[in-house]
């Protein structure tokens, strides 16, 4: 099965979906390694990160919470799309 991703300018992406599953358990991880709640419970959503108006993020300072993204967006740039 192939998954198909398609954003608001339409531009289309094809992938496996074992490339999705290997993925998201990375982000899992690293949700987990950042000690501030459960990969069940902690979103990724860069605009609220930088914001840090919301938990978990209203604790860190704006560098940390870069630092996070940053972490984030390097999880997808070595993810191995096949």
């Amino acid at each position: 099965m192939y998954l198909l991703y398609l954003d608001g300018s339409a531009s289309f992406n094809l992938c496996f979906r074992t490339a999705i599953y290997h993925l998201i358990s990375e982000v899992d991880q690293y949700v987990e390694s950042l000690g501030i709640g459960s990969d069940e419970e902690i979103e990724l959503h860069a605009s609220v990160m930088v914001a840090g108006r919301k938990a978990p993020w209203k604790g860190s300072t704006r560098s940390k919470r870069l630092e996070f993204i940053e972490g984030s967006l390097d999880i997808l740039k070595n993810a191995h799309w096949g």
